[in-house]
């Protein structure tokens, strides 16, 4: 019974009051009378050591929390500056692929064209073009010409220059023919540049001091250039020529308005030639 009753009171006090079984240390007694003898060890305060052991702790613990917090903190204008970061390469992106369209829409303009044109020069090429070397012009030496596509790549082109000129009382004369045909064979897609073989044959007679030259000129070469097209019924030829010349002439004098022969000579020269010449094809 003693027993049972200490175990009740141990009960009551652990249910009622908070306690655990450390806090007990109980002896029963089975005679002498009806009594149980209970003795309750409450624990002592903290010791010193322990205060401040504890007081270390919460100073570890608030160090710690502190460290989390500036991590916490990093990682988060870490993560801010990637997503910083990923928004300006999405917008170079953009940017760069924006840039891209906008070429690749300019190329395909340009090729749109460039095919239209090509449809157009296949469609429409012109067989019969006249010319004119306008650095002739410019020197009172009219030139025309014409030219002949045999096909779409080789081409015919003959031209003609004449002038006479006089002054001083005939004393002084300035005469010339030139005939030259010229093969060409046109490159490329848009057939601008070529490249030929020309032939030269004529007639002068200077006589710009007081012995004047007579005579006859053949000569040929290579010829060069580019056709600039200036609209569409308008190309402006840049023509460079390498060749040979020879010239046949009799010197002479002119006395009362007789030219008096003074000898006979011939040159020759290998020389480098520049046309500028108009083309009109109808």
């Amino acid at each position: 019974m003693a027993k049972i009753r200490s175990n009740r009171v141990k009960s009551e006090l652990i249910v009622r009051q908070g306690l655990t079984e450390a806090c007990f240390v109980t002896k029963n007694h089975a005679g002498g009378g009806n009594y149980v003898t209970i003795r309750i060890e409450l624990p002592s305060g903290p010791t010193e050591a322990e205060m401040e052991a504890e007081r270390q702790a919460a100073e570890r613990r608030a160090e710690a929390e502190r460290l989390a917090a500036e991590r916490a903190a990093r990682a988060e204008e870490e993560r801010l500056a990637a997503e910083r970061q990923k928004a300006e390469e999405a917008r170079e992106a953009a940017e760069k692929a924006e840039a891209e369209r906008l070429a690749a829409e300019q190329a395909e303009r340009e090729r749109t064209e460039a095919a239209r044109l090509a449809a157009e020069a296949e469609a429409k090429p012109y067989s019969l073009a006249v010319r004119g070397n306008l650095l002739r012009w410019v020197t009172l030496t009219p030139d025309v010409g014409v030219e002949w596509r045999i096909s779409r790549r080789v081409g015919l082109t003959v031209n003609g220059s004449w002038t006479s000129w006089s002054w001083d009382n005939a004393n002084r004369r300035y005469a010339l023919w030139e005939v030259s045909p010229e093969v060409r064979y046109y490159l490329g897609e848009k057939r601008t540049w070529y490249m030929g073989a020309m032939f030269k044959a004529g007639a002068f007679n200077y006589k710009l001091s007081e012995t004047g030259r007579q005579g006859d000129l053949v000569g040929g070469g290579l010829t060069g250039g580019y056709m600039l097209p200036l609209g569409k019924a308008l190309l402006l030829d840049f023509n460079l020529g390498l060749g040979y010349l020879n010239a046949d002439y009799e010197k002479y004098v002119t006395i009362e308005g007789v030219r008096v022969r003074q000898g006979s000579e011939t040159k020759n020269w290998w020389s480098a030639a520049w046309r500028d010449t108009t083309t009109t094809a109808p």
